[in-house]
């Protein structure tokens, strides 16, 4: 125990002395010197704030005066006071919990929260994962008396939450509400609390607010963390294409194809989305551009002109989470925009003839060329029609035979030029169509030839006078008419053909001189007659040709030429010879 005396030591004012003892240290008394100052008297031996107890005999400012000033000079210990009247009574003892000169507001420390070069729309920090940080709440003088925070964020804000700590002990490690933990104390006082802030789910704009007031009465309102987000939620990309032909990936000028994105994020930023479109065709790459409906939705349509289009999306959101991707991958990785129809080049006209009324007596072969980037044989709209050779040329009574005639493999392909070579050469009568149309719905001018008809068979000779004529004697003949025949009836010739148009004759007379049927010089002709027959409709498959009726001996020649609507010629002659009937 060690006893100092302070003041009073020489003379009775300013009453002071301390007393040091089982690792206390007391003061008795702590007053203010009166009257004229004779002694100097010594300073504490010690600092203010390692004064545990003040005990006052009475109240007299010589022994009360210099309260204030240990107090100002860091005083945290308890005084202990008893009243007393005149006569001796007093009062139950009184311990105020401390006396401090304070006017410092309590100090709020934010610490822990990890920088982040990460920012969200606003420019504020984004994390995706957790946020912790400690808040630590100190006032050395006066101690807490209580503490404030509020949160205010997109999701999860809520009102000041008050923490009071009033008048109860704490030690260190104590629990005083809200999971506020005591970390110092002095005394009576706590001095400093802490607590732990977690964040782990999505949220935006969050920051808290925190307050405190001490045992004086001074504030700290307004200390905030810096505003956060937390983002751990990947962006959801939603891609829809518009409908194609017939449920196709082809579209056409009418049936547009257009994209439509979707992107649900907060921390949206259209920069991070990336489409991935090619064109094989032109080239021609349309551009992506969105508009925010709300702040979590954002969308942005596509519109695609002629081409041949592959097309990807991927993106991430501000914080970098990659996107989830939801789309018809089958419908939307590659589709064909045709806003062109086929182009149809033909030699249709090479088919037509008015001299013979389209009677062709060659074989004859057909070229189509369609210009069609997306070609597809089966949309060519070909046909191909056909009946039998003789037939009237009208639209009754053919039949399809276009799969008889080609197939859709004979088409010839170079790039975008389509080329299909038909062969007439079966005598017939025929039509051709086509009138193509491509994937995408765009259809050609409708094209058909005129009826025409491949006769490559010439006329036969089939009867003379009546007799049937064999391979043999089909081209010259030979008769001798003495005057017993000459009144035999004309000779005849009949000649056969689907498609008889005229027979064409020349008589050439000679006058011979004769001596027993047989000519005795040189015959020279002296009179030429040309004719021509045209065969009637009815008479068309089969003409029957009479030979003029000659009166005079003389040498002729008949040279027949029977034509069929094609200009297909069968040529005969005869030689008739008349003598002795003069």
């Amino acid at each position: 125990m060690k006893l100092t005396f302070i003041g009073a030591a020489h003379e009775v004012t300013g009453s002071c002395h301390l007393l040091q003892a089982a690792g206390k240290n007391i003061l008795i008394d702590c007053g203010m010197e009166q009257g004229p100052d004779l002694y100097e008297n010594p300073g504490l031996p010690i600092a203010a704030g390692e004064v545990d107890y003040v005990f006052l005999t009475h109240a007299h400012i010589d022994h009360s005066g210099l309260l204030p000033l240990l107090c100002k000079n860091g005083f945290k210990g308890q005084i202990f006071v008893r009243a007393y009247d005149k006569v001796g009574n007093y009062s139950d003892e009184e311990t105020p919990k401390a006396f401090v000169s304070d006017n410092v507001p309590p100090e709020i420390n934010i610490v822990g929260m990890d920088k982040t070069s990460r920012r969200d729309a606003m420019s504020h920090m984004l994390y995706t994962s957790d946020v912790t940080f400690t808040v630590t709440v100190s006032d050395e003088k006066s101690g807490i008396k209580e503490i404030g925070y509020s949160q205010s964020s997109e999701k999860n804000s809520f009102d000041r939450v008050s923490v009071i700590i009033g008048d109860n002990r704490y030690s260190v490690g104590d629990d005083i509400g809200e999971g506020w933990i005591v970390s110092k104390v002095d005394e009576n006082l706590v001095t400093e609390v802490t607590k732990t802030f977690t964040f782990s789910s999505d949220d935006n704009d969050i920051i808290l607010s925190f307050d405190s007031i001490d045992n004086s009465g001074n504030v700290n309102a307004g200390v905030q963390c810096d505003m956060f987000t937390i983002d751990k939620t990947a962006p959801i990309i939603n891609a829809e294409i518009s409908s194609g032909i017939n449920n196709t990936n082809y579209y056409n000028s009418e049936k547009k194809a257009f994209i439509t994105i979707t992107v649900i994020e907060r921390n949206f930023d259209e920069n991070l989305i990336k489409t991935v479109i090619e064109n094989t065709y032109n080239g021609r790459i349309p551009n992506l551009y969105f508009e925010s409906l709300s702040l979590t939705e954002h969308k942005a349509v596509i519109a695609f002109s002629e081409g041949d289009y592959t097309f990807d999306i991927r993106g991430t959101d501000l914080g970098g989470n990659s996107a989830e991707i939801n789309m018809d991958y089958e419908k939307i990785r590659r589709f064909f925009v045709d806003e062109t129809p086929p182009a149809i080049e033909e030699n249709f006209s090479e088919f037509i003839n008015e001299d013979t009324g389209n009677y062709l007596n060659t074989k004859r072969t057909a070229v189509i060329k369609i210009i069609e980037h997306n070609f597809d044989p089966n949309l060519m709209g070909l046909k191909i029609t056909r009946k039998e050779a003789g037939s009237i040329h009208n639209e009754n009574g053919f039949e399809d035979v276009t799969y008889s005639m080609v197939s859709m493999a004979d088409w010839i392909s170079e790039d975008d030029k389509h080329t299909l070579s038909i062969t007439f050469d079966v005598d017939a009568v025929y039509m051709i169509e086509i009138f193509p149309s491509d994937p995408s719905g765009n259809r050609s001018e409708f094209r058909i030839s005129e009826i025409f008809e491949i006769d490559t068979t010439i006329p036969v000779v089939a009867f003379k006078n009546g007799n049937s004529v064999t391979k043999d004697n089909d081209i010259e003949f030979l008769d001798v008419y003495t005057c017993e025949r000459k009144d035999e009836s004309a000779p005849t010739v009949e000649f056969t053909d689907l498609n008889f148009d005229h027979i064409k004759y020349i008589i050439t007379e000679y006058t011979p001189e004769y001596i027993n049927g047989k000519e005795l010089a040189d015959v020279r002709p002296v009179n030429v007659i040309w004719m021509k027959i045209r065969i009637s409709q009815e008479l068309s498959a089969k003409s029957l040709f009479t030979l003029p009726d000659f009166n005079k001996d003389g040498v002729y020649s008949v040279e027949l030429t029977a034509v069929d609507k094609g200009r297909k010629r069968k040529r005969i002659k005869f030689k008739y010879i008349y003598e002795n009937c003069k």
